[in-house]
């Protein structure tokens, strides 16, 4: 948005997409719901071990509920949204000739900053700084048509099945004994450090944890920037802001979602529990294949869902709170994380470990009812969320207005 003196500010009110907001606060929930298992139990070396730490059927039936509709299938919507958000914020700036690349790269740094912080302070499961390091790249592509961002993305999206697969042959030809059912003593130490342990002690093992777990991490990288592409190249369409015109589409990609996803997160799930008795990265491989490939479908899936319902008046006001939620997206995230690990950590209620998702799913609900509150509150009153107005602070370098009046 242009101001009355040709200054370049952020977005605001009713110049939003509030489709975007609410699909975005819908994916909040999900990311919660997976990311709750990780908040309450050392599930980053249990997976390793290949026991099963659930044993009530109620907590294994809702770690198979996680598995089949949200794992996977919500960090893909945050990433397609990055890349619409990215191709928005692109156009703004060009349209004033300010110096794209200049304002998009401090934006990212200023994420890679938040990201820094939330490893280094809450949680060895941030998203941000990944988001941040990967969306660096998006530059590469952000003057190519739309066949190109396709056929990127196509590409993009099975490099990590490539890489699982000739890791997979890899270690069949060594032998993978010894890949798994070693870890038990991390498990161990994890309960007893997160449980129990002062904030000093927590956050070595949150610096470890994290160590460990970002090499894997970025594996998933070529498929987070394929989402991004894909995100992009529907921003290039008006996907979202012209869902009436482009409603034969959306159906289409409703359709393919649920094809091809059903199969393939059937393939997650026999991937994750093993229920083929294939070796661990055979496994692995089954779990990461449905996961990556049925994750986006799965993705698209519920976001053409969301959008066809709000083109209902009912469910428009049923969904319209997630709005709230969505607009202020990177404070409820990092929210998430400081309610969760306060509720699990030793210098907090110290449940680590003690907690099943069962409960957890409950735990979920409450507190993403909470932010719904908040969110609805907070943005009555304010601009932005705190950490989105610190975001825009930063990234235009002029202090943003904050309060309404």
């Amino acid at each position: 948005m242009i101001n009355g003196t040709g200054e370049l500010i952020p977005v605001t009110g009713k110049e939003r997409i509030v489709t975007l907001d609410i699909i975005r606060g819908f994916a909040l929930l999900g990311i919660l719901l997976v990311n709750m298992l990780l908040f309450m139990a050392p599930l980053l070396y249990i997976n390793l071990t290949e026991t099963q730490w659930w044993t009530t059927t109620g907590d294994i039936l809702a770690d198979y509920f996680i598995t089949t509709f949200a794992e996977g299938k919500f960090y893909t919507i945050f990433s397609f949204l990055f890349g619409y958000g990215f191709y928005i914020f692109m156009e703004r700036v060009r349209e004033k000739g300010k110096p794209v690349v200049k304002l998009y790269v401090r934006r990212i740094l200023v994420l890679l900053l938040f990201g820094i912080m939330h490893i280094t302070l809450l949680w060895w499961g941030d998203i941000l700084h990944f988001y941040a390091v990967i969306g660096l790249f998006l530059l590469l592509f952000r003057n190519k048509n739309e066949k190109t961002l396709l056929i990127w993305s196509a590409m993009l999206i099975i490099i990590p099945i490539v890489i699982m697969g000739g890791l997979t042959v890899l270690v069949a030809a060594i032998g993978d004994a010894d890949i798994a059912g070693q870890d038990f003593e991390q498990v161990q130490t994890s309960v007893q450090v997160y449980s129990q342990g002062s904030f000093m002690e927590i956050t070595r093992q949150r610096l470890a944890d994290f160590s460990f777990v970002a090499g894997g991490m970025y594996i998933m990288a070529p498929q987070v920037l394929a989402m991004f592409l894909l995100g992009t190249y529907a921003a290039k369409r008006r996907l979202i802001q012209d869902a009436n015109i482009n409603g034969p589409l959306l159906k289409k990609i409703w359709v393919w979602g649920l094809i091809v996803g059903i199969p393939f997160v059937f393939l997650q799930f026999i991937g994750k529990y093993n229920l083929l008795g294939t070796s661990f990265m055979s496994s692995q491989f089954y779990y990461l294949t449905g996961t990556v490939i049925g994750g986006a479908a799965f993705c698209f899936l519920y976001i053409t869902t969301i959008i066809f319902l709000l083109q209902k008046p009912d469910w428009f006001k049923t969904l319209s709170p997630l709005g709230d939620v969505g607009r202020i997206a990177l404070t409820n995230y990092l929210l998430q994380s400081i309610i969760a690990t306060t509720v699990f950590y030793g210098y907090g209620l110290g449940l680590f470990g003690r907690v099943g998702p069962a409960l957890g799913i409950i735990l979920t609900f409450f507190i993403f009812i909470l932010q719904v509150y908040f969110s609805r509150y907070w943005m009555k009153h304010y601009h932005f969320g705190p950490m989105e107005w610190l975001w825009r602070t930063l990234t235009y370098g002029k202090l943003q207005p904050f309060k309404r009046t």
